[in-house]
């Protein structure tokens, strides 16, 4: 399984739905359509090395000597959420049997966007020791008080968040307001050799939101910690029974380690970000008149700033 896995590997979903569209022909050769649409958008990329960490059974079942570290780089671990509305025109026009071109622009109200980078980040992990050391950025945008998030990232501010300052749910008009604004074009042609096969390629989404009222941190951590590697399935079991509670509080308490020691910056100036870029290319053929019909179509995508294919 390991030498399948790529060095990066995206996780992710879409889903768009449809609030409003209409279109009408132009000349007989024209087609002119308008679009409603709200889109989300979730994507995390894992490097390989945390698959291998994982899936060997972490330090017990990947170091045979108790005393050796295993270097765990997440350098490429990173992840881009976000919620918008799309309000769009386009138009196709058939410029003879063969060729079709369109083109569609769009505008953008953004709603929400949670995405973070890991720019340099690495673990040495022993039984006895793990060492964090790298840095990184979480950006954060939506209908919220900024003023109201905390300035660090660590338990005891976490859990100070005042959620009535923070959503102001007295005030519907601020809940509504976008939270950031943009453009995207989309372009693409058909092409029949023949009148059976079709070949068509398309980009898509090419554009950003820019995010104004939001926030950044910028992280930073280079630290030790012990007792991390003393963990495995059977330390949580008592009388034949499966201590999850325990576990799970332990977990907990590592992570609220962690971020106790993490370095943060706050600000709260805006910032840009690409939508997720679609480039398309698909070759389709029918036969029997039309009856059957065989396709291919390869999708390369830009996201957070890396490529894609599938």
């Amino acid at each position: 399984l390991l030498h399948s896995i790529r060095k990066k590997t995206l996780t992710g979903g879409e889903t768009s739905m449809n609030i409003l569209g209409f279109g009408f022909r132009y000349k007989e050769v024209g087609y002119i359509h308008i679009n409603v649409l709200q889109h989300g958008n979730i994507s995390v990329t894992t490097p390989k090395s945390l698959y291998t960490f994982l899936l060997n059974g972490g330090i017990k079942g990947i170091t045979k000597d108790l005393n050796q570290s295993n270097h765990i780089d997440l350098s490429k671990l990173s992840s881009s959420n976000s919620i918008y509305t799309e309000i769009s025109g386009g138009y196709s026009h058939k410029l003879n049997e063969q060729w079709t071109i369109g083109g569609k622009v769009k505008f953008l109200l953004g709603q929400a966007y949670l995405g973070w980078r890991n720019k340099d980040l690495t673990i040495n992990a022993s039984m006895d020791k793990w060492d964090f050391k790298g840095n990184g950025d979480i950006v954060v945008a939506g209908p919220i008080n900024m003023n109201a998030l905390p300035q660090h990232i660590n338990k005891s501010e976490i859990d100070a968040i005042n959620t009535n300052e923070l959503f102001r749910t007295d005030n519907v008009a601020t809940l509504l307001k976008p939270s950031g604004y943009g453009a995207a074009i989309d372009l693409g042609f058909a092409y029949k050799p023949i009148e059976q096969v079709q070949i068509t390629t398309a980009i898509t989404n090419l554009g950003f939101i820019y995010w104004s009222n939001s926030c950044k941190y910028t992280t930073s951590i280079d630290t030790s910690f012990t007792s991390f590697g003393d963990f495995g399935y059977g330390d949580y079991v008592i009388n034949n029974s499966f201590q999850m509670d325990s576990m799970l509080n332990e977990i907990g308490d590592n992570i609220a380690r962690i971020t106790d020691a993490v370095h943060t910056k706050f600000s709260s100036k805006g910032f840009a970000r690409m939508i997720n870029m679609n480039f398309n290319v698909g070759v389709d053929a029918n036969f029997w008149n039309n009856r059957v019909g065989v396709g291919v179509v390869s999708c390369t995508r830009l996201i957070d700033s890396r490529l894609y294919e599938e």
